[in-house]
């Protein structure tokens, strides 16, 4: 990635985080002036910020409480493209008592044989109590606090054992199984897709 659009993303994810925390109880409305910073950050601001950026989204999940429930064969709406020898898999996770600054799209999906990653950026797909899809509101879930998710990947079709990672950290040390369909979870439930 070329460095100016490395600097874009940054400005971008910083210009978010101090929009929304800023402006979290100000409705915007016809009136709202937008601005744009008047000069570019230097070099160095710039990884100063991605670090603190990054520093905060990992320290949200030290000391919350996750559950990977189930992985099977996702078939409803997603961004997400297969590419030869994948298939979409949906990973069902709960997540209680994280910080603020979680971030799912830094869920990465690995090979637990290997270790080798195939990326991370998930679709998300928020679930109610029902297992129903959603859309996100703070208490999409029944309850604030708790997350609760499907993460939708292309993984390879020819491999059953995955794992999570969130910044660097393995989120279970056991080898977690694809379900050959949702039907065969037990106990679990079958999620249901949004309209």
């Amino acid at each position: 990635m070329k460095r100016s659009n490395i600097i874009r993303v940054i400005l971008s994810l910083f210009s978010l985080l101090a929009f929304s925390s800023v402006h979290a109880e100000k409705e915007i409305t016809e009136s709202t002036k937008f601005v744009s910073p008047s000069q570019e950050l230097d070099e160095k601001t710039l990884q100063e910020l991605a670090r603190e950026i990054g520093r905060m989204q990992a320290e949200a999940i030290l000391g919350a409480k996750i559950g990977i429930l189930s992985a099977f064969p996702y078939t409803g709406k997603t961004f997400i493209e297969t590419v030869d020898g994948a298939r979409i898999i949906a990973v069902e996770v709960v997540v209680y008592e994280h910080k603020e600054n979680l971030d799912f799209d830094d869920f990465e999906i690995v090979n637990r044989d290997t270790n080798e990653s195939y990326g991370s950026d998930p679709d998300i797909k928020y679930l109610n109590k029902k297992k129903e899809e959603v859309d996100w509101s703070p208490n999409y879930s029944g309850r604030i606090g708790r997350e609760h998710v499907l993460l939708i990947y292309a993984f390879p079709e020819n491999v059953q054992n995955f794992g999570l990672r969130y910044w660097g950290l393995d989120l279970v040390t056991e080898k977690m199984v694809i379900q050959e369909s949702q039907s065969d979870l037990l106990n679990i439930g079958l999620h249901v897709p949004k309209k």
